[in-house]
Protein backbone atom coordinates (compact mmCIF):
# COMPACT_ATOMS: atom_id res chain seq x y z
CA UNK A 1 0.00 0.00 0.00
CA UNK A 2 1.22 3.32 -0.99
CA UNK A 3 1.01 6.72 1.71
CA UNK A 4 -0.03 9.48 0.57
CA UNK A 5 1.23 13.34 0.18
CA UNK A 6 -1.05 16.79 0.97
CA UNK A 7 0.24 19.21 -2.38
CA UNK A 8 -1.21 21.57 -4.10
CA UNK A 9 0.60 21.12 -8.04
CA UNK A 10 0.24 24.60 -9.99
CA UNK A 11 0.56 25.06 -13.87
CA UNK A 12 0.67 28.13 -16.15
CA UNK A 13 -2.44 28.54 -17.77
CA UNK A 14 -0.60 27.86 -21.08
CA UNK A 15 0.72 24.32 -19.87
CA UNK A 16 -2.84 23.41 -18.84
CA UNK A 17 -3.67 20.69 -21.98
CA UNK A 18 0.00 19.18 -21.20
CA UNK A 19 -1.13 18.58 -17.48
CA UNK A 20 -4.24 17.49 -18.59
CA UNK A 21 -3.02 15.00 -21.49
CA UNK A 22 -1.08 13.16 -18.91
CA UNK A 23 -3.81 13.64 -15.96
CA UNK A 24 -7.11 14.63 -17.36
CA UNK A 25 -8.58 14.90 -13.98
CA UNK A 26 -6.71 17.42 -12.82
CA UNK A 27 -5.93 21.13 -13.21
CA UNK A 28 -9.03 22.47 -13.17
CA UNK A 29 -8.92 25.25 -10.71
CA UNK A 30 -8.73 28.14 -11.88
CA UNK A 31 -6.00 30.72 -10.26
CA UNK A 32 -4.79 34.48 -10.64
CA UNK A 33 -2.56 37.03 -8.87
CA UNK A 34 -5.72 38.88 -7.63
CA UNK A 35 -8.66 36.45 -7.88
CA UNK A 36 -9.66 37.74 -11.15
CA UNK A 37 -9.51 37.12 -14.35
CA UNK A 38 -7.64 36.53 -16.90
CA UNK A 39 -6.48 33.20 -15.50
CA UNK A 40 -3.00 32.95 -15.14
CA UNK A 41 -2.51 29.42 -13.81
CA UNK A 42 -4.77 25.91 -12.96
CA UNK A 43 -4.35 23.78 -10.07
CA UNK A 44 -4.46 20.59 -7.94
CA UNK A 45 -4.70 20.26 -4.40
CA UNK A 46 -5.30 16.90 -2.40
CA UNK A 47 -4.06 13.77 -1.29
CA UNK A 48 -2.04 12.80 -3.61
CA UNK A 49 -0.52 9.05 -3.90
CA UNK A 50 3.04 9.19 -3.37
CA UNK A 51 4.03 7.06 -6.34
CA UNK A 52 1.91 9.82 -8.90
CA UNK A 53 3.48 12.62 -6.55
CA UNK A 54 6.89 11.39 -7.60
CA UNK A 55 5.57 11.26 -11.61
CA UNK A 56 4.26 14.69 -11.29
CA UNK A 57 7.46 16.14 -9.52
CA UNK A 58 10.49 13.94 -11.63
CA UNK A 59 9.01 12.46 -14.89
CA UNK A 60 6.56 15.55 -16.62
CA UNK A 61 8.04 17.64 -19.07
CA UNK A 62 5.66 20.40 -18.72
CA UNK A 63 6.76 23.02 -16.16
CA UNK A 64 5.40 23.11 -12.64
CA UNK A 65 5.70 24.29 -8.99
CA UNK A 66 4.70 21.72 -6.00
CA UNK A 67 3.90 23.20 -2.57
CA UNK A 68 3.19 20.34 -0.19
CA UNK A 69 0.90 21.26 2.77
CA UNK A 70 -2.10 23.19 2.82
CA UNK A 71 -3.70 25.10 0.14
CA UNK A 72 -4.32 28.56 1.54
CA UNK A 73 -0.53 29.05 2.85
CA UNK A 74 0.51 27.47 -0.87
CA UNK A 75 -1.20 29.87 -2.49
CA UNK A 76 -0.51 32.52 -0.65
CA UNK A 77 3.52 31.68 -1.47
CA UNK A 78 2.67 31.09 -4.86
CA UNK A 79 0.84 34.90 -5.16
CA UNK A 80 -2.44 33.22 -6.51
CA UNK A 81 -6.06 33.31 -5.54
CA UNK A 82 -8.79 30.76 -6.88
CA UNK A 83 -10.70 32.44 -9.38
CA UNK A 84 -14.31 31.78 -8.40
CA UNK A 85 -17.01 32.18 -11.51
CA UNK A 86 -18.98 35.13 -11.48
CA UNK A 87 -22.73 34.21 -9.96
CA UNK A 88 -20.40 31.28 -7.67
CA UNK A 89 -20.15 31.26 -4.05
CA UNK A 90 -16.86 29.92 -2.27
Amino acid sequence: MSDSTLATVIVLAADQAAAQADFPDYFNAPASPDGQPPITNYLTNGYFDDNELDTICNDVTWPRKVYLGSLETRLQKAGLMVVVPEGENV
